[in-house]
């Protein structure tokens, strides 16, 4: 098990995902980037709205159990995240506890039918551009560190 668990999130969307924090590129590494972490739990389903436009409804899909991706960390994992390992048998249940909590929300119509559609089963394509190749993987791995304290780019440090 990962020795440091946390919680990250995309602010936009306001999904959180319990993660393993991997570290952030050494050597050179530009300060705004944001730290690697590997998705173990999903612990709050995206809103499914437009983020220019918050009153129209669009799919915005979980990213895949395992994934390595870059979000901001937004907390430390609290006992109560950490709890989710054994709640949820695997990353798939996970999303759906999330996404049938998020329909009790009172959400709006449209947004409820895009997390049926997913809940139903409907295949989409993933968010991408957040999830790190093979070979960034082994580099974040080879090049970790954790500077520790607040980052002065603003960017990527631990909370």
């Amino acid at each position: 098990m990962a020795d440091r668990l946390v919680v990250i999130h995309s602010p936009e969307i306001r999904d959180e995902y319990l993660a393993a924090w991997m570290g952030l590129t050494g050597l050179g590494y530009d300060p705004h980037t944001l730290p690697a972490s590997r998705i173990l739990r999903m612990l709050r389903y995206p809103v499914q709205r437009a983020i220019i436009w918050p009153d129209v409804p669009s799919e915005n899909l979980p990213l895949p159990g395992g994934a390595v991706v870059r979000l901001p960390v937004l907390r430390e994992a609290t006992e109560a995240d950490r709890q989710a390992l054994e709640r949820f048998r695997d990353y798939a249940a996970s999303v759906r506890a999330a996404a049938v909590e998020a329909l009790g929300d009172g959400i709006p119509e449209g947004e409820r039918r895009l997390i049926a559609l997913e809940l139903a089963g409907r295949k989409r394509t993933t968010r991408a551009v957040l999830i790190l190749t093979e070979s960034e993987i082994k580099e974040v791995g080879h090049h970790a560190r954790d500077p520790g304290g607040p980052d002065p780019g603003g960017g990527a440090a631990a909370p």
